[in-house]
C-alpha cells in the first residue's frame, strides 16, 4: 500500500479528525473554523544577497543572513521568516538575519515578529501512544478508525479489532458510510499489519459480504 493511500483517508477525514481528535487532545478554544487550500501557491524563486557561515572562538558555527534594502518593504519580515524557513532546513544551523539599510527615509518596517508569530515548537501527538479505549468512546466514525493505530493495553489484538468494528457498526450513519468507514480502517490497518486481522473479524461482524481485493463491500439484501 502506497503512502499516498494512507494520506488520503487522513485528507478525506481531516475535519472530524481536526474537531474530535486534536481539539480534543490539544484543548483549543474554537468558535469557528474554515479549511484553507493545503497547497502552498507561489514558488521561492528569490536568492538571498548574502549568505555566510561563521564559527565562534568556542567551535560553535552559525549563519549570517544579509539582505540590502533601498526602500521600506512591507512584506520585508514575512520574507525574512520565508527565508529563515528555507535557509534552516538546507543548513540546519542558528541563522543571524540582518537587513542593511540605504535608503534616504526612516526605515518604518517592522522588524520582529510578534511573541505569537514566532515558530518555536510544534505539538506531537503520536496515536501509538493513544489508548484504544480513547478512541473507542468517541461516537465519530473517523475518529474510531484511528483506533487501529493506538495502543491495545492489555486487549489482544483480535479483541481489540473486535470492539473497533462494534463501534463503527453502532455509530455509522448507514451502510454507505459504514462501508467508507470499514475501506478507510482496512487502509489504515496495513499501518500496523492488522489487516488480515481486520478482514478476518470484519466478515463475521459486518452485514454485508465483502470484495477485499478491490475494497468494495456488496450490501446483503
Amino acid at each position: 500500500m502506497a503512502k499516498n493511500d494512507y494520506d488520503r483517508v487522513f485528507r478525506e477525514n481531516i475535519r472530524e479528525i481536526f474537531v474530535g481528535y486534536v481539539n480534543g487532545k490539544l484543548g483549543y478554544q474554537i468558535a469557528k473554523s474554515r479549511t484553507l487550500p493545503s497547497r502552498l501557491t507561489g514558488t521561492f524563486d528569490r536568492e538571498v544577497d548574502h549568505l555566510f557561515e561563521a564559527t565562534k572562538p568556542s567551535g560553535e558555527k552559525f549563519l549570517i543572513h544579509l539582505e540590502f534594502q533601498t526602500q521600506n518593504d512591507s512584506d520585508m519580515l514575512a520574507r525574512m521568516a520565508q527565508y529563515h524557513g528555507y535557509i534552516y532546513g538546507k543548513y540546519k544551523l542558528p541563522i543571524q538575519h540582518v537587513v542593511i539599510y540605504n535608503g534616504n527615509r526612516t526605515w518604518t518596517t517592522q522588524t520582529q515578529l510578534k511573541e505569537a508569530e514566532v515558530f518555536k515548537r510544534y505539538e506531537l501527538l503520536s496515536l501509538g501512544n493513544e489508548k484504544l479505549d480513547y478512541f473507542l468512546s468517541s461516537s465519530v466514525p473517523e475518529e474510531i478508525i484511528l483506533g487501529i493505530l493506538s495502543d491495545f493495553g492489555n486487549k489482544n489484538v483480535e479483541k481489540g479489532v473486535e470492539l473497533i468494528l462494534e463501534a463503527l457498526l453502532k455509530n455509522s450513519m448507514n451502510e454507505n458510510r459504514l462501508s467508507k468507514h470499514l475501506k478507510h480502517l482496512t487502509i489504515l490497518s496495513q499501518i500496523v499489519k492488522l489487516d488480515k486481522v481486520v478482514e478476518q473479524k470484519a466478515r463475521s461482524k459486518m452485514p454485508f459480504q465483502i470484495d477485499w481485493e478491490n475494497f468494495a463491500p456488496v450490501l446483503i439484501a
